[in-house]
């Protein structure tokens, strides 16, 4: 496993609001060995998820409801796993801000295809309600679109940035992130 990127920063160049997550459980600069191993058993578990997802699809196409349903496998958070001597989530860094997102619904989706669209977990209330056949009642507007927008999956109309916000008082971070920058603002401190 290759180590964590930037494993062993000076501490005062992490976020105020981070510093005391370096040595979460005891990992804040410890050996290269067992930051591998932390991100090996890490992945393990996600091999672990991986299997148990392949047996829902296979279920699936035994069943025969593969052509009429849509799955998406998503998270609500990356995690840091010391990357710039962090841990767990809850910061602007790619490795907890990004997320896993793959959907499969043969028709609409293209198989094996990659899209690079700035999607958000909120682009799924619209994309349930367009498979449903069904309008949304409520006001105001909803604030995701549609994942069914493009040819073989996708957004309709590209976005050339997006906010991603989380925390509160001190805590609470702010970006905006396009496709080849983002800028994160503390809150806090700036």
């Amino acid at each position: 496993m290759p180590l964590p990127v930037n494993c062993d920063p000076d501490i005062e160049t992490i976020p105020p609001q981070k510093q005391g997550m370096v040595n979460f459980a005891d990992m804040g600069y410890a050996p290269s060995e067992r930051l591998q191993r932390v991100k090996a058993l890490y992945g393990g578990s996600i091999s672990l998820i991986d299997k148990g997802v392949g047996r829902i699809l296979r279920a699936l196409d035994e069943l025969g409801l593969t052509e009429n349903t849509l799955v998406v496998f998503t998270s609500d958070h990356g995690e840091m796993l010391g990357d710039h001597g962090l841990w767990q989530e809850n910061c602007p860094f790619d490795a907890s801000a990004r997320v896993p997102m793959l959907a499969r619904l043969p028709g609409r989706f293209a198989a094996g295809a990659v899209n690079e669209d700035l999607l958000s977990l909120l682009d799924f209330m619209p994309t349930m309600l367009e498979l449903a056949e069904v309008d949304y009642p409520g006001q105001p507007a909803l604030a995701g679109d549609s994942l069914l927008g493009a040819e073989g999956g996708g957004l309709a109309q590209k976005r050339e940035d997006q906010v991603v916000e989380i925390g509160r008082r001190a805590g609470r971070w702010l970006s905006l992130r396009g496709h080849r920058w983002k800028y994160s603002y503390w809150m806090a401190d700036g």
